[in-house]
């Protein structure tokens, strides 16, 4: 299922809402008296949800009394494409810039600040469905992955999100995979 929301100014508790619904309980608080125009596009393969932000500089908190028992556990791994921003969790702290990678769990409080306008790509995974790896990345919250010219973000255009549900996980192996190992996975859009 595809979702949409856009804020103007003076909508920031509408999109505040529309956030929370399809994340998780959040509280987002403008950085100024300007201009708040954010956006999200965002759709799900399974239980995966793939999301393209787009904002004015803002906070964004997960707090204590935000955080419901029934609140999915999901590892939110975050690829940060344009402005500067800071994430904070479990007592760390990493300022992104462009290009940089970063995670934070759903199920722990976190604090996001965006200090100018900004675009990001969000893919939230349950932890139940990273097995023995969610543990590493629970290790890892807010420690930034720089780019180094290495990852380069990539704008990515609202028809990514319609074709998002098309996703079909596929496994091929080749001639050249050494016998006893595990086939390469790979997507297929």
């Amino acid at each position: 299922m595809a979702r949409f929301a856009d804020a103007l100014d003076g909508q920031v508790e509408s999109f505040q809402t529309a956030a929370s619904q399809a994340f998780a309980p959040l509280k987002i608080a403008p950085a100024g008296r300007g201009d708040f125009r954010n956006s999200f596009r965002s759709a799900a393969a399974g239980d995966v949800r793939v999301t393209r932000i787009t904002g004015a500089p803002c906070t964004v908190l997960r707090t204590p009394a935000l955080i419901g028992s029934s609140d999915p556990e999901l590892v939110k791994v975050a690829l940060h494409a344009t402005g500067t921003a800071r994430v904070e969790q479990d007592g760390r702290q990493s300022l992104l810039h462009p290009g940089d990678l970063v995670n934070y769990v759903t199920s722990r409080p976190y604090k996001l600040t965006f200090t100018e306008p900004y675009e990001a790509v969000v893919i939230g995974v349950p932890v139940r469905r990273l097995g023995l790896h969610a543990r590493d990345l629970d290790r890892q919250t807010a420690v930034a992955v720089p780019s180094g010219g290495a990852v380069r973000a990539r704008r990515w255009r609202p028809s990514s999100v319609r074709s998002a549900s098309r996703w079909t996980p596929a496994r091929t192996s080749s001639p050249a995979t050494p016998a006893g190992t595990s086939p390469t996975r790979w997507c297929r859009w």
